[in-house]
């Protein structure tokens, strides 16, 4: 039911500013804390509180496709089998447990199918973490919606700027951010959905960055997925444990940093309120697939509708930044959790099937023949002259040959969407979530309820409307 009456503010909506860059890490890690202590609703600029929605729908939209993916399915099964007391849900799938266990499915769901937003000036996935985390304590605590809006901007502002300021350093001695970073965020999240003051903010996330890893070894296996969720786990122990008086010590952030970054603590980007980092690096996306083959598939997807592309193709020349190959699998993909990082497979079933979503990764597609065959004459070449880091833009040009010396190229500098500030039409991300719903099994009354829910989300007087209708188990089929 939606509440009839205005969002209250929430928090003293007197966060102080930081400013980006360098500075003393022990007190820029002290000068987080506060800022996300002192955030409130009432001070939220409005585009920022609009993105933040579109965000959390989309979120809740993937984590209903992702219901069926064995990843969020084992890691349910482990936790009601562990038969935790609590009142949070984990969406989809018929229980309620501990708002912890709760986070944990709720996030290996979110980035199952790698279908959730990225950041990319950061290089994390951002909402996979923080929804899960903070939705499972504002069921638990009776928060309202706009209480959740101010956590999941307070935290994604803080958390954005933290990756921000190590990587891709981070991220190119092998670690996963959305893991790593994405555990401090869920903790600065959640301890601003508490209440927590400065000071217990700060053990929060010391407690978090002791406790925070993932590695990127883990990519195109479940184990990806996992680190989303365990990141989410993580961050609410960490505001719990330290609601109750547990404290993780002062420095710790920073030591962190040095100890996973090679440097010191430095935020990407000031902390003053206006969000416009946090909001414009989001990226919501097109496919069901790594980042890195958006871009592969767009530009299939041109040829495959504005050329005729030879039936007969001798091969698939497909340039990208040299840094895409510490990204995605070589070898032929065995399962559709291994295709969604595989270049070949992504290009392959764009220009076969002319379209791509969930149905392209199911193991059934990967093990086709034809697709096989034809993935099996697709050469990934690196982009001459490129800059020694990554180009989160992720370009590509692709180029089909055919047989009788017949070719056709497209080039894509950035994926639909992947712009600073660029979202994709309100009408595709309406159209993607309704689709990710029907695929978990919703119908499109549910699906129609849903979405007018989360539209006035800010006005709800808890999420508990939400959460139980996404309580049981939806049919599929």
């Amino acid at each position: 039911m939606t509440g009839d009456r205005p969002a209250a503010a929430v928090g003293s909506g007197r966060a102080p500013v930081i400013a980006g860059g360098d500075g003393d890490p022990v007190a820029t890690e002290a000068a987080v804390a506060a800022y996300v202590a002192g955030g409130g609703y009432d001070r939220l600029p409005a585009p920022a509180v609009r993105v933040a929605k579109l965000a959390i729908r989309d979120c809740l939209g993937v984590i209903l496709a992702g219901l069926a993916e064995p990843s969020g399915r084992i890691v349910a099964d482990q936790v009601r089998a562990e038969a935790a007391v609590g009142t949070s849900t984990a969406l989809g799938r018929g229980f309620t447990t501990s708002p912890a266990a709760a986070a944990f499915v709720n996030g290996t769901t979110a980035h199952a199918l790698d279908f959730d937003d990225s950041h990319h000036p950061s290089m994390t996935h951002p909402t996979a973490v923080l929804l899960p985390a903070l939705l499972a304590v504002a069921e638990q605590r009776a928060s309202s919606g706009a209480e959740l809006i101010a956590a999941y901007l307070y935290a994604l502002d803080a958390a954005t700027a933290i990756a921000g300021g190590i990587n891709p350093d981070h991220y190119s001695a092998g670690w996963h951010p959305t893991a790593t970073i994405g555990a401090i965020g869920a903790a600065l999240g959640v301890a601003r959905l508490l209440n927590h003051t400065a000071e217990r903010t700060a053990h929060a996330v010391a407690i978090a960055a002791n406790r925070a890893s993932g590695m990127r070894s883990v990519f195109g296996s479940m184990g990806k997925a996992m680190n989303a969720g365990t990141a989410a786990q993580t961050g609410i122990l960490a505001a719990a444990l330290a609601e109750r008086g547990f404290t993780g010590g002062s420095g710790v952030l920073a030591g962190f940093v040095e100890a996973h970054g090679g440097g010191a603590l430095r935020l990407s980007h000031a902390l003053d309120r206006s969000f416009t980092a946090a909001v414009g690096g989001l990226s919501i996306k097109r496919y069901p697939s790594c980042g890195v083959t958006q871009a592969p598939i767009e530009a299939a997807l041109r040829l495959a509708a504005t050329e005729r592309v030879s039936e007969e193709i001798d091969e698939i020349i497909c340039t990208v930044d040299p840094y895409v190959r510490r990204l995605v699998i070589t070898h032929p993909p065995r399962t559709g959790t291994e295709a969604r990082f595989n270049l070949e497979h992504c290009v392959t079933v764009a220009l076969v099937d002319r379209m791509v979503g969930m149905a392209q990764f199911s193991d059934e597609r990967v093990g086709d023949p034809r697709v096989r065959d034809l993935a099996s004459r697709v050469r990934v070449r690196d982009r001459a002259g490129a800059a020694a880091g990554p180009d989160m833009r992720w370009p590509c040009v692709l180029r089909v040959v055919g047989t009788d010396g017949s070719a056709a190229s497209a080039a894509v500098d950035a994926p639909a969407g992947r712009g600073f500030g660029e979202l994709l039409p309100e009408r595709e991300l309406l159209a993607k979530f309704a689709d990710c719903a029907r695929w978990g099994g919703l119908a499109d009354p549910e699906v129609a309820w849903l979405v007018t829910q989360l539209d006035q989300l800010e006005t709800l007087p808890t999420v508990e409307p939400l959460t139980a209708a996404l309580r049981r188990t939806p049919r599929r089929g």
